[in-house]
């Protein structure tokens, strides 16, 4: 997921809004195929909500990611509609896997 970050970044800073906002959603379905071991092919918006929901993370990661991928769908497929400024959506997307890793990781350690 950083690495792909690291690349929407440089998209970001050219200005290119087509390749930054498919590499930000590139980078969350890479990270949550990696993190819940599901190929990101069968990853949708519901399933992954539930399974991190199961795994530990909070509503509020929770709903931060799913608007960084809504604002990313609308922004390549409605184009005309714009979800926002590109910095937002790279400092949210960031925000949003640290906080899901944050959660993951508490909710493991405190597993009996």
């Amino acid at each position: 997921a950083i690495q792909r970050l690291a690349v929407a970044q440089t998209h970001l800073q050219q200005n290119n809004k087509r390749a930054f906002y498919d590499e930000v959603i590139r980078a969350i379905w890479g990270y949550l195929s990696d993190r819940v071991h599901i190929p990101a092919s069968q990853l949708d918006k519901d399933n992954i909500a539930a399974i991190l929901q199961q795994n530990g993370a909070t509503k509020v990661a929770l709903d931060q990611l799913l608007q960084v991928i809504t604002d990313c769908e609308i922004a390549l497929f409605a184009p005309a509609a714009e979800a926002g400024t590109m910095s937002a959506t790279y400092e949210n997307a960031k925000n949003a896997i640290a906080k899901v890793e944050e959660d993951l990781k508490t909710a493991l350690l405190n597993k009996p």
